[in-house]
Parts: structure tokens; C-alpha cells; sequence
């Protein structure tokens, strides 16, 4: 998966506090034409807020109703570019 599979969540797991979901966005992409990147950036996010909001992550973990989201940025990039960027989104 990848920030281009806009309809694709690229990674989901539960934090370890039990309380916690985190969401992954995988982002190969550099940034020569930074307004198109950032524009798939938003589009990604707006997906991943409403993918929260459906509740549709219970398809996944039927029981499971947590009391926070992190939506974490993973960078594919070059050596000492590499970074993660945190997005906290709490109820």
C-alpha cells in the first residue's frame, strides 16, 4: 500500500496501552511538485478521518473501541532525509 492507494489504509495495529488505534501512511513519494504531494497527503488523511468516523476499523477488530487515534506518516526516502512525522487525533 502507498499514499497513491488513496482508498487503501497501507497499516493498522493497536498501540500496547490497549487504548490506542494507529494507522499507517506509507509516503514514497519526494517532493519536487510539493503542491500535488501535499494534495495527496490531504486526500489520504480526509479518507483515514472518515475511515475513523465509520467505525469501519471494527471490521477489523470487532470489539475493540478506543479512546484515542494516531495516524502515523512513515517516509520512504533517502538516508538522512528519513523521518516519521506523528499526527495525534484524539476523541
Amino acid at each position: 500500500m502507498s499514499i497513491l492507494e488513496k482508498d487503501k489504509i497501507d497499516g493498522m495495529g493497536k498501540e500496547k496501552d490497549g487504548k490506542t488505534l494507529v494507522l499507517m501512511i506509507s509516503d514514497h513519494l519526494g517532493w519536487d511538485n510539493e503542491k500535488d504531494h501535499l494534495f495527496l497527503l490531504q486526500e489520504k488523511i480526509n479518507m483515514y478521518l472518515s475511515f475513523i468516523e465509520n467505525g469501519q476499523y471494527t471490521e477489523v477488530y470487532k470489539d475493540f473501541k478506543p479512546l484515542a487515534f494516531e495516524v502515523i506518516r512513515q517516509l520512504t526516502c533517502q538516508r538522512s532525509i528519513c523521518s516519521t512525522k506523528v499526527l495525534g487525533l484524539r476523541r
